[in-house]
């Protein structure tokens, strides 16, 4: 009976490779393979964004116009890998004669519905409270270089386009927040404010766009209290599930069976300290060479996870 079953378990596993080989030779299932490989290429840097853990809504709305716009391109020509294909480029070659049209067919339907399915499960990214979060994003701010100055509005050198930067979207998080902010910030001296906090900005900083909110507060938050307060209730929007994915993966690492009684609050202290502080290298680099820093690492992992 083992025999019979070994026989027929080869046999089905013939069946299989010849039926996968059959399939590898047939010209609409390669170049549809081929479309999928550039489509999947196209995702996978958008992925990447979103995974990040300093992205903004702003970082992950640009990457899905990217996105969408690249696949809009792979409609009217073909991506590198099936550009490849029906060229006969590639180390593998299939008998392609000529390119059928209902492969055509299927193809701009696939995009059609990759876009739409892009486009729709985003939506909310470009409209509300979610679009007025992309001001918090640094790396989109107006070029320091730009020449457009406003002529006699709190002097010159103020570039028009950083003059009006980020003002409708001001207001419209105070409208949203109305009632958060209603007992703690003076909502008429929050534009002044965000106007001035640009302008010092923009002053103090060469590159912008390396700065972080972090810096800004340590610095500012006595001067400008009302629109960092605002700017604060905005950063709370996540950009992405990422984090509170990382977080149960940690969670699941750090409570094990030898760890079943620890707390619920030392649980979250530290969760908090894995998730949220700086490396421990950052503070520590000054006063430790590389050995003695990586054992004081290698000590706090096990005093943590063991």
């Amino acid at each position: 009976s083992k025999l019979v079953s070994s026989a027929g378990s080869m046999t089905t596993a013939k069946s299989k490779a010849k039926c996968y080989m059959k399939l590898m030779k047939d010209e609409n299932m390669m170049l549809f393979a081929a479309l999928l490989h550039d489509a999947l290429s196209i995702l996978s840097v958008t992925s990447k964004v979103f995974q990040r853990e300093d992205g903004s809504v702003a970082d992950i709305h640009q990457s899905i116009q990217t996105a969408c716009k690249a696949l809009s391109k792979n409609k009217r020509q073909d991506g590198p890998l099936l550009e490849k294909m029906k060229s006969g480029q590639c180390e593998f070659k299939p008998k392609l004669e000529s390119v059928r049209e209902s492969f055509e067919t299927s193809k701009i339907k696939f995009l059609d519905s990759l876009d739409g399915t892009l486009a729709s499960r985003f939506s909310d990214v470009d409209k509300g409270i979610v679009k007025s979060t992309k001001i918090i994003d640094f790396t989109i701010w107006p070029d320091k270089s730009e020449e457009t100055e406003v002529e006699g509005i709190l002097g010159s050198g103020i570039q028009k386009q950083l003059f009006i930067f980020g003002d409708e979207e001001i207001k419209y998080a105070l409208q949203h927040y109305d009632k958060i902010l209603e007992n703690t910030v003076a909502k008429d001296a929050v534009l002044p404010e965000w106007t001035a906090l640009k302008l010092d900005i923009y002053e103090s900083q060469s590159d912008v766009s390396k700065l972080t909110w972090q810096t800004v507060s340590r610095k500012y938050n006595e001067k400008y209290p009302y629109i960092l307060k605002l700017i604060y209730l905005m950063l709370t929007l996540p950009s992405s599930s990422s984090k509170c994915e990382r977080g149960f993966s940690l969670m699941k690492k750090m409570k094990t069976h030898s760890r079943s009684c620890l707390s619920e609050q030392a649980m979250c202290d530290n969760l908090v300290i894995q998730m949220e502080s700086d490396p421990i290298e950052r503070y520590i680099v000054d006063y430790l060479n590389l050995s003695e820093m990586s054992l004081l690492a290698h000590n706090l992992y096990l005093l943590i996870f063991y």
